[in-house]
């Protein structure tokens, strides 16, 4: 590896040296001719180079344009991920409210447990009582527990677009600031 680099560093300080004197030749006369006739190393040749000056206001402006695009580039992927996820919390919580409704549902219509005696007479059952309040208590429970988390996801949902709204705007007074 140091070999080749050594190499490449040769080739290339043999070919600045040889570009000025022949940068007036054709791409087939490799000669020395009346034009190069004079060419020595001693003598002292100013090569008209780029400058590679840089303005400091060039290079604030360039820095400032790449931090732009950064953070606006970081912004749009903030607003797809806040937008997905309020897609998603926005459906899960529509799932929720509907699962709350059956729970609702099932509460209001549930009846107790009841047998038949043989004289074919109902008869309530005594020991239902108890698991007749727990299966309320566990349609209820459910009825609530649905309706608390979609509360929750539904708010969510209003602070991601509150934050996707302020987002936007700051991608707007970004894209105005590199405008101008």
């Amino acid at each position: 590896m140091r070999k080749l680099f050594s190499v490449i560093c040769l080739i290339s300080f043999v070919l600045f040296f040889t570009v000025t004197s022949f940068a007036g030749l054709d791409s087939n006369d490799f000669s020395l001719s009346k034009r190069n006739a004079a060419f020595s190393l001693a003598q002292n040749y100013e090569v008209a180079a780029p400058s590679l000056e840089l303005n400091r206001a060039e290079l604030r402006n360039a820095l400032i344009n790449s931090q732009d695009e950064r953070k606006a580039e970081s912004l749009r992927a903030e607003i797809q991920n806040l937008k997905k996820r309020r897609t998603t919390s926005l459906l899960v919580s529509v799932g929720l409210i509907g699962l709350g409704s059956f729970f609702l549902y099932e509460f209001i219509n549930y009846e107790q447990g009841t047998r038949e005696t043989q004289e074919g007479e109902t008869q309530d059952v005594d020991e239902g009582r108890t698991n007749t309040s727990v299966g309320k208590g566990i349609r209820i429970a459910g009825f609530g527990a649905s309706y608390l988390i979609s509360i929750v996801l539904i708010t969510d949902v209003g602070k991601k677009s509150k934050a996707i709204k302020q987002y936007r705007k700051e991608l707007q007074e970004l894209s105005e600031a590199q405008g101008r």
